[in-house]
């Protein structure tokens, strides 16, 4: 493929501006061929869909027939009181990277979301996984890359998957994970 500036893409989607849908999904999804372009999804921008009261924010990003790199930011929080982070999810049957800049926030006041790279958000939920489950073939996360599914005021930590197809390739992590649940005791506090 070629791009706008009549040079080689070095991705199918690119994003490098900020994409805003609070209270609803973003998808970059791309497919290729195998072996037209090395990366279909180049996310180095920044994604957010912030929970908005019960609309839950959802960030999936996917790709057939090459890779997707993360270097920006991916946000889902849930920033007002009682909402709970939402869902990101990452995956391609081929390589997953998440760059040492990159920041994926699915955290929220009352609990974190999910945070899916390498694999489907259905299977980072804990659903039972079928034989044909979709996970990337490498996975890397890179030292430096932050990845957050905390609780923030009141609530219990979110789940974050980092998978690839053991069987076809690898899981590299280098980077940094935080589920964490945070639990006041009010009659303390009294």
């Amino acid at each position: 493929p070629v791009g706008a500036d009549g040079k080689k893409a070095t991705a199918l989607v690119t994003n490098t501006g900020v994409v805003l849908a609070d209270g609803g999904t973003v998808q970059l999804t791309a497919r290729a061929a195998d072996g037209i372009v090395q990366t279909l999804v180049q996310a180095g921008g920044k994604i957010r869909a912030a929970t908005m009261g019960d609309q839950t924010g959802t960030i999936a990003l996917n790709g057939v027939g090459g890779s997707i790199v993360v270097a920006g930011q991916l946000a889902a929080p849930g920033r007002a009181p009682g909402t709970r982070g939402g869902n990101i999810e990452v995956v391609s049957d081929g390589a997953v990277t998440v760059a040492s800049t990159a920041r994926i926030n699915a955290s929220g006041q009352a609990g974190g979301g999910t945070v899916a790279v390498g694999t489907t958000l259905a299977r980072a939920q804990g659903a039972p996984s079928a034989p044909a489950a979709r996970m990337a073939k490498n996975v890397t996360v890179q030292q430096g890359a932050r990845i957050a599914a905390d609780a923030k005021a009141n609530g219990n930590g979110g789940r974050v998957a980092v998978v690839s197809d053991q069987s076809k390739g690898s899981t590299q992590m280098d980077g940094a994970i935080s589920a964490k649940t945070v639990t006041y005791d009010f009659h303390r506090l009294m």
